[in-house]
């Protein structure tokens, strides 16, 4: 059979793209790399030299320019390719296999766009994927708890002051005397703010970021203090950490990963305000400098990489934010870094009335209308995989949240109990 006739049966899309292709570009192959991870990413088929060393590994390799493969469709590195069953190139953005659960490596030049939203694809599977494992209760329980333990909040969009001006992200990596002396020197001129653990690093060597980020849902307690700075937050974070932070808390919305999540908080009195914060709190803290129209961003304490996934996605993420605003202020001009913001006392009556409603529920057609099939079930499925997704964690989670208040229907829980045992049966397609 020839490696024509064999690519038509591995990817049929694939070989009509070929058969329309009418030019052919020439390829120099790179030098071959190994990884022991079970999945690679290798940008362009420049690096199909690679191949023989990742034969038991699932393998994407990423070249949306078909112009390249026609030119090498003779070649055995290519015939190789046609005969690997785990190896795919992918000419589009989708995903040809279920990825949860592996582990990771990456391999680019100079990364292709579509390269970005291949990895960006497959990085935002696998946190759902992780998150999927324990249903999304350790996201949850943050949510939950925090819209309980806390009386009110300020949001992102209600702080006003002197913000289009240069900022300095600090972030958590070891900080040199040189770089001490840069954010020492930049205090007056820059709005400072410090990347999750980056804070208690400053505040250590007596300086004091103007903000103060935490989305981490798990955060090593070694690396956090108490203090007064004013904390940009989402609702993720972990609550025992949120209450360490004395001085105001900004909440900056919701990211996409579960729209119920958004539910509850606009249920609390919260605006509807998404707010996508990339794969790390240095990301996140890009992304709120390019919100408040930052002239210019400088980061120190940001590591080139730590050798982990999300963190070289975090780097190319980080490449790609592009701050648009003209840079009218002299950088060396000293700021009046006086602002304003509204804080909004959270409606706890409302909230737990919704949980009680949840709890209360009578049938599938409740629990939908309350947010919960669109919102909390439906990407579980989609991440594990499930047809069958339990609710029973998330309402005992709920349960648990309504303990202490008085809004517990239980006579009316009593009935449903047995039915909200029972797993959710999803017949409609994702």
């Amino acid at each position: 059979m020839s490696v024509v006739e064999k690519l038509n049966q591995k990817d049929p899309v694939l070989g009509l793209l070929l058969r329309v292709e009418t030019r052919s570009e020439t390829v120099s192959f790179f030098s071959p790399v190994d990884s022991k991870k079970e999945l690679i990413l290798l940008d362009g088929v420049e690096w199909l030299t690679s191949l023989p060393n990742f034969m038991n590994k699932t393998v994407l390799i990423v070249e949306p320019n078909t112009a390249k493969i026609l030119a090498i469709l003779e070649d055995p590195l290519f015939r190789f390719f046609v005969d690997s069953q785990n190896a795919y190139i992918l000419t589009h953005r989708k995903l040809p296999v279920f990825i949860g659960g592996k582990e990771f490596d990456v391999f680019t030049k100079t990364a292709t766009p579509l390269f970005y939203d291949i990895v960006e694809d497959v990085i935002r599977f696998e946190a759902l994927y992780l998150e999927g494992k324990d249903l999304g209760l350790s996201h949850f329980q943050n949510v939950l708890s925090s819209l309980k333990t806390f009386s009110s909040f300020y949001e992102l969009d209600a702080v006003e002051g002197n913000f289009e001006a240069p900022w300095l992200i600090v972030g958590g990596a070891p900080l040199s005397n040189e770089d001490l002396d840069f954010i020492q020197k930049s205090k007056d001129t820059h709005w400072v703010i410090g990347a999750g653990a980056a804070t208690k690093n400053l505040l250590q060597k007596g300086i004091r970021p103007d903000f103060a980020t935490l989305v981490d849902p798990f955060p090593e307690e070694s690396k956090y203090i108490e203090h007064d700075i004013p904390t940009f937050f989402q609702l993720r974070a972990g609550t025992k950490f949120l209450q360490k932070c004395k001085g105001p808390l900004i909440w900056a919305g919701q990211n996409e990963l579960y729209p119920f999540e958004g539910d509850l908080a606009q249920k609390a009195g919260l605006s509807d305000v998404v707010f996508d914060g990339g794969y790390d709190t240095v990301n996140f803290c890009a992304l709120l400098a390019k919100r408040f129209k930052a002239t210019q961003v400088v980061m120190k304490g940001v590591s080139s990489g730590r050798n982990t996934f999300n963190d070289l996605y975090s780097r190319l993420f980080l490449d790609r934010i592009s701050f648009d605003t003209q840079q009218t202020k002299n950088q060396c001009e000293e700021l009046d870094k006086t602002y304003k913001m509204k804080s909004i006392c959270l409606d706890k009556e409302a909230f737990f009335l919704f949980l009680e409603q949840i709890l209360s529920h009578e049938d599938q057609y409740d629990l939908d209308r309350c947010g919960l099939v669109d919102g909390y079930i439906r990407p579980l499925k989609l991440y594990l995989g499930k047809e069958n997704i339990p609710l029973t964690p998330l309402m005992e989670l709920i349960e648990k949240t309504l303990e202490g208040t008085n809004y517990k229907g239980k006579k009316k829980r009593e009935i449903n109990k047995e039915a909200s045992k029972s797993p959710i049966v999803l017949t409609t397609p994702v």
